[in-house]
């Protein structure tokens, strides 16, 4: 089985990737571009980064992408790509060269440098400040970078105190905190879905073909997060081995996103949610691949 991969859960790859060797499954996990989908106010529409193309035209089976490039895939493939779980949420911080920042209510009247215009970073925030009562248009001012290296860049010189980042940069010049996870503020407002970040979606045509493999293919990634969980040393060498992730520690994995595994009716409510509170709207209940629900968390 030939799977794309992407997204900030490496984690869960190095250790879904034992599990299945151990086991004697072979799969083919490729790298992908860490820029997401076009999507705005609305669920992005044929106009599909070259990574999810394989899975497009039939030469992967599946893939772990965002939650955007897997509904661009199910309009474009007219419902044939659905998902069966989501298995990262979270990895967007507000990062801060300060302290005045405690709450998403602190915002108003900041200036934010900040990537993902138009994006899921810039929906993400402007849903969470609307939902603390701060209007995202007059409230807080945008600061508009290229990438999140560009705000790290405007933190370090002083440009800015405040970021919106997928990670919080260690540096040598100033000690940055993670003012507000994004993930948490979204739990505050919204106790039906969560920040999204990653799902592993599959060609319908092949789970319905291979109704089997598929759940044994759900149930080794569900072993596997709980064994990540249990194995963190060993997940930093294969990150390291496998991945090419140098020079991790077990402090770096408490700001590296939560892993997840969620399948079955909590997925479904949880990446319906997900759509519904950023777009207004969700994809249709056949993107979602029906199971028994599997949940495993990770909390570093």
């Amino acid at each position: 089985m030939s799977l794309i991969r992407r997204g900030a859960a490496w984690i869960f790859a190095a250790a879904l990737g034992l599990s299945l060797a151990a086991c004697g499954i072979q799969t083919e996990i490729s790298g992908a571009s860490e820029t997401p989908d076009p999507s705005a106010e609305e669920l992005p529409e044929n106009d599909l980064p070259a990574e999810e193309a394989p899975i497009q035209q039939g030469e992967a089976g599946g893939g772990f992408l965002t939650p955007e490039q897997a509904a661009a895939l199910y309009q474009e493939t007219e419902g044939d790509v659905c998902v069966l779980a989501v298995t990262a949420t979270g990895s967007l911080y507000v990062v801060e060269n300060g302290n005045a920042v405690g709450s998403v209510a602190d915002l108003e009247g900041k200036t934010i440098a900040a990537w993902g215009r138009g994006d899921v970073p810039e929906s993400a925030l402007r849903y969470l400040l609307r939902e603390n009562g701060v209007d995202p248009d007059s409230g807080v001012y945008f600061d508009w970078k290229d990438s999140p290296a560009a705000c790290t860049a405007a933190l370090q010189s002083g440009e800015v105190t405040l970021a919106l980042l997928p990670e919080v940069p260690v540096l040598d010049s100033i000690y940055l905190r993670p003012a507000l996870d994004l993930a948490q503020e979204w739990e505050a407002v919204n106790h039906t879905s969560a920040l999204v970040s990653e799902v592993l979606a599959v060609r319908r045509s092949f789970a319905e073909a291979h109704p089997k493999a598929v759940e044994n293919f759900l149930a080794l990634c569900g072993a596997s997060t709980s064994w990540g969980q249990d194995h963190r040393e060993e997940v930093l060498r294969l990150a390291e081995e496998r991945l090419g992730v140098p020079n991790l520690s077990a402090a770096d994995l408490t700001l590296s996103g939560n892993a997840v595994f969620l399948t079955g009716e909590n997925m479904a409510e949880t990446l319906s949610g997900y759509f519904a509170a950023l777009y207004g709207e969700a994809p249709g209940e056949d993107f979602y691949y029906p199971g028994n629900l599997h949940l495993i968390e990770l909390e570093f």
